[in-house]
């Protein structure tokens, strides 16, 4: 699943906790032909903020990606590589495998 920022899902568990609560009470407070349905609504908004509060709690931090590995003997050509330049940084590396007799 994508990672979501902590800060939205909190954002999002405190929503659906707090509407759903709201409706449950409104729901069983005030009598009205609707109240059924404003009390099932308010279940289904608890139901979504636990969904939400459980891929907060079980989602794992997001790390450094690991295939933008530092280059141990060319950081000066692979520092900042991108598009046209990995050709470019391609040869570069080459040329200077051949004059120092790398392998």
């Amino acid at each position: 699943m994508k990672y979501i920022k902590p800060k939205k899902l909190k954002v999002l568990m405190i929503l659906f906790f707090g509407t759903g609560i709201m409706g449950i009470v409104i729901g069983l407070t005030i009598p009205s032909p609707t109240s059924f349905s404003i009390t099932s609504l308010g279940t289904i908004n608890l139901c979504l903020g636990g969904l939400v509060g459980w891929i907060f709690l079980t989602q794992k931090p997001r790390l450094k990606d690991k295939r933008k590995k530092e280059c141990n003997y060319h950081h000066y050509v692979c520092s900042k590589v991108h598009g046209v330049r990995m050709v470019q940084s391609f040869f570069i590396i080459n040329i200077l495998k051949q004059k120092s007799n790398w392998n």
